[in-house]
């Protein structure tokens, strides 16, 4: 199974990003540690039942920080947002933490820049403005082109699918491990 990894500081648009990689490529995305089932999963609306079906040819590895376990040649998706903008968010205490998630962050950068396999940069304001650009930067790193109605009918619901990855991202913080009856 071909492996990529999406790498970004936390709060820097990983669950949106991996929401999108999953609704227009049926690419299951998984966490590092805790978060192993991919968020179509962790939706409990009636449209994503538990055992949804994913592409067996791929899957989409999000890590914070440094890339470790892999052989170097996978390909990598940066999500990058401002330094001081995604400090601010991680942390609710920024002046009295900055210096220690400016490592943190910039570990980012540096495992970004040290990469030997094909990598993109995705900006986190095209993230949450130009989805589209998003959208087509991830299908040439996947080599997966969604229809232009499968586009135009995600970008008209776009509201639905912000909603839903919210309800995501809270229902993660909320709870960092979960259950997964496979059975179901």
């Amino acid at each position: 199974m071909k492996q990529v990894i999406l790498l970004s500081y936390p709060r820097s648009g990983n669950t949106w990003c991996r929401y999108i990689i999953e609704e227009m490529f049926n690419i299951r995305t998984i966490g590092y540690d805790w978060d192993t089932i991919p968020l179509k999963s962790l939706l409990k609306i009636n449209e994503y039942p538990y055992g949804v079906s994913y592409r067996n040819d791929i899957c989409v590895i999000k890590k914070h920080g440094e890339v470790t376990g892999f052989v170097g040649n996978e390909p990598l998706i940066f999500i990058q947002r401002d330094m001081d903008s995604a400090i601010k968010r991680q942390t609710k205490e920024p002046n009295r933490f900055y210096e220690i998630e400016k490592e943190r962050y910039l570990s980012n950068i540096f495992e970004y820049e040290n990469w030997k396999g094909d990598k993109i940069i995705i900006d986190y304001d095209n993230l949450t403005g130009d989805v589209l650009k998003v959208i087509h930067q991830l299908a040439d790193v996947f080599k997966l082109y969604p229809s232009h109605e499968a586009k135009e009918s995600f970008i008209r619901n776009i509201k639905i699918h912000v909603e839903n990855s919210i309800k995501i991202y809270c229902d993660i913080q909320k709870n960092r491990s979960f259950t997964y009856n496979k059975n179901t």
